[in-house]
């Protein structure tokens, strides 16, 4: 290499690590985190989820569920029987939504869940017009959108915008491939 190359190279170097250097300085944190601790739920709670309802913490077991209550400084247990086993939960705060699977894996129900007090509430969503399996969710924006394996293990993507009085599942092209395994789903917005 001639002299101007290797004078440039060098320059392009310095560059990136004064640049690696500063920009972790100027980062910030994306979310701010409180820690604290909160009260410890009974013994024999048998919790398969934690969650926000309402935007209040709920703890959600197999006959039975938890709400938190931050002024007592303990959990209240409320009466809570799900039709099915649950397969996913999709919340953005304010808004919770339970999907509900058989025991072979398909999904039987969506419900919203919401608090009456301090008693769980839920309200029915209507089914993708497809069986899914595996099914998991995640709310962006006005949209709870569901993804899942239909019967010949494709995988299949709906959106329902539920804003709306009358919501219409709205299908989505998938992703490539067969089978496989939904692990988690989740949903960004930039604005």
């Amino acid at each position: 290499m001639n002299r101007i190359a290797i004078a440039f190279a060098r320059a392009v170097l310095v560059c990136l690590i004064l640049l690696a250097a500063v920009l972790p300085a100027q980062a910030g944190n994306l979310v701010s985190l409180e820690s604290g601790t909160i009260a410890p739920l009974p013994a024999d709670a048998a919790v398969s989820r934690l969650l926000t309802i309402d935007g209040r913490l709920v703890a959600l077991g197999e006959g039975n569920a938890w709400l938190l209550d931050e002024t007592q400084g303990g959990w209240t247990e409320m009466a809570w029987q799900p039709g099915g086993t649950v397969a996913a939960v999709a919340t953005d705060g304010p808004r919770t939504y339970l999907l509900l699977a058989a025991p072979d894996g398909s999904l039987t129900s969506i419900d919203r869940l919401a608090l009456a007090g301090d008693a769980l509430s839920s309200s029915p969503v209507p089914l993708p017009p497809t069986v899914l399996t595996g099914a998991k969710a995640a709310l962006i924006g006005t949209s709870l959108y569901v993804a899942g394996f239909d019967t010949d293990r494709q995988p299949r993507l709906f959106a329902l915008d539920v804003s709306l009085a009358q919501p219409q599942w709205t299908p989505h092209a998938g992703w490539p491939g067969a089978g496989g395994e939904i692990t988690s789903m989740t949903g960004q917005t930039f604005g």
